[in-house]
């Protein structure tokens, strides 16, 4: 086996969406750090650029950090938050491995021997792991050794290595600090006062004494990390449900502001519906506001999807037209409606993606001019042919029962007034091709028809589809024409 371990040293503050290139360049002047407490201490565990530029670091007390970086923003650490991170993240790895696992509150655990001939080889899967990771918004470290607990060990130390057997496993691990192992900070503390900080001067002691002088926990911990005794990784399982909330670092005043927050909810959204083998219908964005009702906006979609680009055009399209009441603190995405994905059977002349370019471009259009601008006809449960078709939202009943008719065929041209016949034929005969077709409903409402239709061909051969009233039965009507 070979296992990936992503590290993500800067989650807590990689959740506060950061603006992208060529968004809000200023804001990342602005120090910002991530606290926690920890009884009455408060430590802060993650800070940005212009903070470190100002001495600040992780691991500094707040206080300390306050003194250093006057104009130092302070975030809470949300761990529920940092977890779901995790767990989103570990969905969309799940596009690349069947095998994921969670590891702490900042590392995943991909195996990827067999996912190396897929993708082309390890090298190019390690460079597209760091793209869309880096697209995402993540900074990581990313290692590959024979064992978790050795890709672990080497991506929390920065090395991105690729080690393929135990033997080069122990000669990479020797030179790093014992400080990075799997271990309590008192029994490092011990070793360190006896003259071992290297895992070379660990690994020369014998088992026996390591056990009996620092617990034989520490020994289990080797015996794992150089593929002496098995680790069982818990394989990691896709929600039901895609739900993802990003806090926002400063209050963002426009929805263009907006953009680097959303693609990454929309690309997670994405992975989500590969791994589950979904494509989305509906989906909701909400607009958190500071005393204000949250702004949503809902995408429709005509058929079903799952390319986050798509997403990214109807949402843009659809938050230019919002108008913001209050600057937005918090975006979250819901996935609301999905189905499962099925194979299609396509002729073999025609073009596969053309049902989908129609609905794209309804789609396009409802959201660039709004729901209730665009409609698309429909057929009605009602035998009175003008009453048997309708318009709808482009959304609408997309998943609805299709309307039985069991009637025969219809012409494509219905009159909006019914004309009669004699205009139509101007003394010239025609021939009777079907009918006659009986229909009688609408008694209920209050517009009853009762009629027998048929179909004739004039000389110069039209087809048109006739009607002659039950009682009286008098005059004949033209009310449609067929292609």
């Amino acid at each position: 086996m070979l296992w990936l371990a992503i590290h993500l040293p800067q989650l807590p503050l990689d959740l506060l969406s950061t603006p992208g290139p060529g968004q809000a360049a200023d804001a990342a002047s602005i120090p910002l750090a991530i606290e926690e407490s920890i009884g009455q201490a408060r430590r802060l565990v993650a800070c940005n650029a212009a903070a470190a530029a100002q001495g600040v670091r992780a691991g500094q007390a707040t206080a300390v950090a306050m003194a250093l970086c006057g104009a130092l923003q302070l975030r809470p650490r949300q761990i529920p938050a940092e977890r779901a991170a995790l767990e989103r993240l570990a969905t969309w790895a799940m596009g690349y491995t069947s095998q994921v696992g969670l590891q702490g509150h900042a590392g995943l655990l991909l195996e990827i021997a067999a996912s190396q001939r897929l993708f082309g080889g390890i090298v190019p899967l390690l460079r597209r792991l760091e793209t869309d990771l880096e697209e995402l918004g993540y900074r990581t470290r990313l290692a590959v050794a024979p064992t978790p607990a050795g890709a672990r060990l080497l991506a929390r130390a920065g090395e991105r290595r690729i080690v393929r057997g135990l033997p080069a496993l122990a000669r990479a691990i020797a030179a790093l600090p014992l400080v990075l192992a799997e271990a309590s900070a008192e029994t490092i503390g011990d070793l360190e006062g006896i003259g071992v900080q290297r895992f070379e001067a660990l690994l020369r002691l014998p088992r026996a004494e390591i056990a009996r002088r620092f617990g034989h926990a520490l020994v289990g911990y080797l015996d794992r990390l150089l593929g002496q005794r098995p680790e069982p990784v818990a394989p990691f399982q896709a929600p039901q449900r895609f739900r993802a909330q990003l806090e926002l670092p400063y209050a963002v005043e426009h929805t263009e502001g907006l953009g680097f927050a959303l693609q990454r909810l929309l690309r997670e959204l994405a992975a989500w519906l590969l791994v589950r083998q979904f494509a989305l219908l509906k989906a909701t964005i909400t607009l958190g506001h500071e005393g204000r009702e949250p702004s949503r906006v809902v995408l429709g979609l005509c058929a079903p999807s799952g390319d986050a680009a798509h997403f990214a055009t109807l949402a843009r399209a659809q938050l230019d037209r919002l108008q913001l009441p209050a600057p937005v603190l918090t975006l979250a995405l819901e996935a609301q409606e999905c189905v499962a994905l099925t194979g299609a059977s396509h002729d073999l002349f025609r073009n596969a993606h053309e049902r989908e370019d129609i609905a794209r471009a309804i789609e396009r259009l409802s959201s660039r001019l709004g729901a209730d601008a665009v409609h698309v006809p429909a057929l009605a449960a009602d035998h009175r042919p003008e009453r048997a078709g309708t318009w709808r939202a482009p959304t609408a009943g997309v998943r609805e029962a299709p309307v039985p008719y069991a009637a025969g065929p219809r012409p494509l041209y219905l009159l909006e007034t019914p004309q009669p016949l004699d205009i139509w034929l101007q003394r010239q005969g025609a021939a009777l091709l079907e009918g006659p077709e009986r229909l009688e409903s609408g008694w209920w409402d209050g517009a009853p028809v009762a009629r027998d239709y048929y179909r004739l061909r004039t000389l110069q051969g039209t087809d048109l589809w006739v009607y002659r009233e039950r009682e009286p039965r008098e005059a004949w009507y033209v009310h449609g024409l067929y292609a």
